[in-house]
């Protein structure tokens, strides 16, 4: 609009092809500076967003004081400049989250960082698709802001030249053209050249609308960041107040645990005293109650020396002083401490005097000393009983050891004359089926005749073999009987030790004869150890090979019980 205003100002005569070509070019460079400085200005605008809060109230008041000429102007118009939005870049949700982990936002605050998070994404996303030329890094940016002042006086320079460029062309004197000759010029190029004054104009138009919306959005963004921090004061008057009211119910809370410290200290104290009475009380209870007891003792001993024919006689008083005795002291424990209570009656007694009681020792004594003199003569007739007794006792265990002794000979001989009674039974055996050996009747006299001497039986040569077996057997039948009349567990126990000791020396001989042959392997391995070791030579021998023999299968016969009856029956021994 500033430079269709311009064009109308000069007359038509004056504009010829040259004229528009300069022209064209001044507005071309002139264009082209605009362009440069709106997008630095956009630059620092959207930069200025991400600055701090004391950058803004300086970029207002530079930007306000500053003003410019003509139509160029959603920039440098003639009315203060809409400032720009300062403040922080949109948080993300871990950022809010993080100032306060462990309370959770509520969903009006979540819907609008949601909104945040999304509107940076699409700026972020718009800025990658920008051309090169139009990109800007962190350091252009923070530069952008501090230089703001030199950017406006360089847009400020560029406004006053373009209008001085206006005043000489308005002040340009008009020659008359009439005498010089038009150049032609062509239809397609003028309208090339409308064409393109249009399109620059329309980029202007949009350049201008864009800073527009920046200045507003910049503006909308200042009026939530002021009311954002109106909030914080007030949140911070509302906290403060908060901590001044918890500070008070701090102290309130303090004084009142110092007063019901001071309460439980009276009554721990209070405790303590009471502690301390009853422990003495209960001293001089148990102090008391000893008394009482060796009193009882007293009485009961006294009692137990009371005739029987004087308690039976006054058992009715006592019961009722008893009674009167026992309700007294109900009443005593029902009264006050302060009431005196009525005396109770003492309980008549045998004894009035202590010379009773001497009396009454005195016959005592007398008593004990007869019986003490008793219990002395049974003790003397004790001993001499317990003398007696122990010298029966050792003469019986005398006899008892003699008579197992000589029940362990007489077994020792039995068993000895059974072990030469087999051995001579196998001996006739032998003869007699195999007639291998032959025993002369000699010989068999001197064994008899040795068995008849070794019963304890005097050896007589007129005495033949015969009555010598007869006496052997008779006195065999005479230890049979003596034998009997030994109990029979002392007999199985007998048997049992002996038969035990003959299982332990066959078992030691047993024992023996394993370690010397256990020896003899031991030798023997010893001596293959240390053999040389045979080493074949030549080649190995091949046995001839052997068929394959198949395994007979036995077949069984199943018998019946008449078969078996008549093997059993042909096997009997007649």
């Amino acid at each position: 609009m500033y430079f269709s205003a311009a064009l109308q100002r000069v007359p038509s005569h004056a504009i010829s092809p040259s004229f528009f070509l300069q022209f064209s070019l001044c507005n071309t460079t002139l264009v082209h500076s605009l362009c440069a400085s709106s997008a630095v200005l956009v630059s620092s605008t959207v930069a200025s967003h991400r600055s701090f809060a004391s950058q803004v109230t300086s970029s207002n008041k530079t930007t306000s004081a500053h003003g410019g000429e003509g139509d160029i102007s959603g920039i440098h118009s003639s009315d203060s400049i809409i400032p720009p939005h300062v403040g922080k870049p949109p948080e993300t949700i871990e950022e809010e989250w993080a100032k306060k982990p462990f309370v959770m936002p509520d969903d009006e605050e979540i819907f609008r960082i949601r909104g945040l998070e999304k509107r940076r994404k699409q700026q972020k996303k718009l800025d990658n698709m920008l051309p090169v030329a139009e990109k800007t890094t962190f350091a252009s940016r923070m530069a952008a802001t501090v230089a703001s002042d030199s950017l406006k006086e360089e847009l400020l320079a560029i406004n006053e030249r373009i209008a001085k460029e206006m005043e000489s062309i308005k002040a340009a004197t008009v020659l008359p053209t009439e005498h010089y000759h038009r150049e032609k010029e062509n239809m397609a190029e003028f309208i090339a050249k409308k064409r393109e004054i249009f399109l620059v104009q329309m980029s202007l138009d949009n350049k201008r609308a864009e800073i527009r919306k920046l200045e507003e959005r910049a503006y909308q963004r200042e009026e939530a960041l002021r009311k954002s921090e109106q909030m914080l004061v007030e949140d911070t008057a509302q906290f403060e107040a908060f901590l001044k009211q918890n500070d008070e119910k701090v102290q309130e809370a303090l004084k009142k645990a110092e007063q019901q410290t001071k309460l439980k200290q009276d009554k721990l104290a209070d405790i303590k005293r009471l502690n301390a009475n009853m422990a003495t009380v209960k001293k001089d209870l148990n102090k008391f109650q000893e008394q009482l007891d060796e009193c009882k003792k007293y009485k009961d001993f006294i009692l137990s020396l009371t005739p029987k024919e004087w308690l039976e006689a006054n058992s009715n008083p006592i019961a009722e002083l008893g009674k009167n005795k026992n309700d007294a002291n109900e009443s005593s424990a029902i009264g006050s401490e302060g009431e005196e209570t009525d005396t109770v009656p003492m309980e008549p007694m045998y004894f009035q005097s202590p010379n009773q009681l001497l009396e009454i020792f005195r016959d005592l004594e007398e008593k004990n000393l007869l019986l003490m003199q008793e219990s002395q003569d049974i003790e003397t007739s004790l001993e001499e009983l317990k003398s007696k007794f122990n010298d029966i006792k050792i003469k019986n265990e005398a006899k008892i050891t003699n008579l197992k002794s000589q029940l362990q000979s007489i077994l020792m001989a039995i068993k000895t004359e059974e072990d030469r009674q087999t051995s001579l039974q196998k001996k006739t055996n032998v003869n007699t089926i195999d007639k291998k050996f032959d025993v002369s009747f000699d010989e068999l006299a001197a064994k008899v005749s040795e068995v008849y001497v070794r019963c304890g039986l005097e050896d007589d040569p007129s005495i033949g073999t015969l009555q010598k077996l007869t006496s052997i057997e008779a006195k065999l039948e005479e230890s049979i009987l003596a034998l009997q009349g030994i109990p029979a567990d002392f007999i199985e126990q007998t048997e049992k030790s002996r038969e035990k000791q003959r299982r332990l020396a066959l078992r030691e001989e047993k024992m023996e004869k394993q370690r010397i042959e256990q020896e003899k392997r031991a030798e023997r391995s010893l001596e293959r150890a240390h053999a040389p070791i045979p080493r074949k030579t030549g080649k190995p021998i091949m046995f001839r090979s052997h068929l394959f023999k198949k395994k007979k299968r036995q077949v069984t016969e199943v018998k019946t019980d008449e078969d078996k009856e008549l093997i059993e029956f042909l096997e009997r021994d007649y």
